[in-house]
């Protein structure tokens, strides 16, 4: 995740004459391809998954951009993919279930590359003289499950149990909360530990704890989480949201 991020910044600041002049002469990429998975392309990759109780986060077909046939070095890739040992050595990463299938279905699974362009040059067509709405924000849950997934993959490869994982990951809700706590002293004078704060910083920490909360749900009810979730909150802003009884 953090490789997909720095390279993204890395395509869109190559061309800014500006920003690295010490680097040489800009150099905008025409575009950027992306890896990803269509939906009608999950195929073999669905039920693999679903042994390890996953999910295939797929994208729909109309943005995927280019479909790649690997297969005559699919062999190769496969080499190279056994060269993390870490990943192969585990039980729930794709390059363990990839391991004990057998040969036909690994091959079918490798044997095909699929991505989603990003153009990365100057936009097409003239300066518009109005804004235009801004495009949604990305799923929210969706973030929070590929995270949770992570987490629990990483857990899991050492040994722990859910119940030890699932622990854990409160006892690190109760250090987010106690970081907010910490921002609130520091933005209303001098925290002894980081000194003089501000409610930028404490807005940080609140989100950095209602992110957490939502892996922390996640990785305990998995799918279930943003339906559990929204019953909930529902319970618990029916006596503010709705009127008394007899009130119109």
């Amino acid at each position: 995740m953090h490789t997909h991020r720095v390279t993204q910044l890395a395509v869109h600041a190559a061309g800014l004459p500006h920003l690295y002049p010490e680097a040489g002469e800009p150099w905008a990429p025409g575009a950027l391809y992306l890896a990803t998975h269509p939906q009608s392309g999950v195929g073999d990759l669905g039920p693999l998954l679903a042994r390890a109780g996953k999910t295939v986060r797929a994208t729909p077909d109309d943005r995927v951009t280019a479909s790649v046939d690997v297969g005559p070095v699919a062999a190769t890739k496969w080499e190279a993919i056994l060269a993390h040992r870490s990943q192969v050595e585990g039980r729930r990463a794709l390059p363990a279930l990839l391991s004990g299938a057998p040969d036909d279905v690994r091959h079918r699974i490798l044997a095909t590359e699929w991505y989603t362009r990003l153009d990365t040059g100057p936009l097409a067509g003239p300066v518009q003289n109005a804004l235009t709405p801004q495009p949604p924000y990305p799923a929210v849950w969706d973030t929070i499950g590929v995270l949770g997934e992570l987490f629990t993959g990483l857990d899991t490869e050492r040994g722990m149990t859910l119940e030890q994982q699932w622990t854990l990951q409160v006892l690190k809700l109760a250090e987010e909360v106690g970081e907010s706590a910490q921002a609130v002293v520091g933005a209303w004078g001098t925290n002894p530990r980081k000194g003089q704060g501000s409610w930028l910083h404490v807005q940080e920490e609140v989100a950095d704890t209602a992110i957490t909360s939502m892996v922390t749900l996640y990785r305990m009810l998995g799918a279930r989480a943003p339906g559990f979730l929204a019953e909930v909150l529902a319970q618990k802003s029916a006596r503010f949201t709705e009127p008394p009884c007899g009130d119109s």
